[in-house]
């Protein structure tokens, strides 16, 4: 029957079975060493506590003058040819790698590949090729929306030139109206300058104003405001000169 020990001869106990422990094997870690000490205290029903444990390997490592636990690093082995060589991890490698360390993978993405110099320039005309259809349907669209909008306004145009006939069938009123050869009152000989009659069966001639109105005058009247200048298609009138402004008649010298 163990007898009862006092705090200072439990230490010591401690410290001789301490010692037997560690000449009985080699301890890598703390925990075990410790807890193998309170086990054999247990077994021989030797009362103890956490300070006396602690205070016991102090003394016995004192005694020893060194650490009585022996940590060593398991031998790796010898390096690989891979190893040796830093050859990159796989993309399958590094998941199994990551799920074997219980990492958790936020996202599983696949290996990217670097694009070569000729298909970076397909993906680039590709993608020109895109813009350019793009541009190309924009300005087809917005054309046709401004010849949509050209015929709106010819149609309304002449809907609004339009007259009804006593017949019932639509007429449509002269865009233009012309001077004909014949309303002309020749003032020279070579036929360059000539006073205009305003009607082919009328006497007064037509007055340019300086600001463009056209008036008329008695017929024998001359002057820059009555005299033009013929060309083939046009009359020219430049009532004041190089000080003014020019206006254009349409003429015609050929009749049906």
């Amino acid at each position: 029957m163990a007898t009862p020990t006092t705090a200072h001869s439990r230490g010591g106990v401690l410290v001789a079975l301490l010692h037997e422990l560690v000449r009985a094997a080699d301890f890598t870690c703390y925990a075990d060493l410790l807890e193998a000490l309170k086990t054999r205290a247990a077994g021989l029903r030797i009362r103890y506590d956490g300070p006396a444990i602690h205070d016991a390997v102090r003394q016995v490592e004192h005694s020893l003058g060194r650490s009585i636990v022996t940590a060593t690093a398991p031998d790796p082995g010898p390096f690989t040819a891979d190893e040796k060589n830093g050859a990159p991890l796989s993309h399958h490698d590094a998941v199994e790698l990551l799920d074997a360390l219980g990492v958790q993978r936020l996202l599983t993405m696949a290996a990217v590949r670097r694009l070569s110099p000729s298909e970076m320039d397909r993906r680039r005309w590709r993608d020109d090729q895109r813009k350019a259809y793009h541009v190309v349907q924009q300005a087809i669209l917005k054309t046709a929306h401004h010849v949509a909008a050209l015929e709106d306004l010819i149609e309304a145009d002449q809907h609004c030139t339009s007259t009804e006939t006593e017949e019932g069938n639509t007429m449509t009123d002269p865009i233009v109206v012309a001077i004909g050869v014949h309303q002309l009152n020749w003032i020279d000989e070579a036929h360059t300058h000539a006073t205009v009659r305003l009607k082919p069966t009328g006497t007064d001639v037509i007055s340019v104003q300086p600001d463009g109105r056209i008036e008329t005058r008695k017929e024998g009247t001359r002057g820059p405001y009555e005299d033009a200048l013929v060309l083939t298609d046009r009359l020219i009138y430049a009532p004041e000169g190089v000080e003014g402004n020019v206006f254009i008649l349409p003429y015609t010298s050929v009749l049906p």
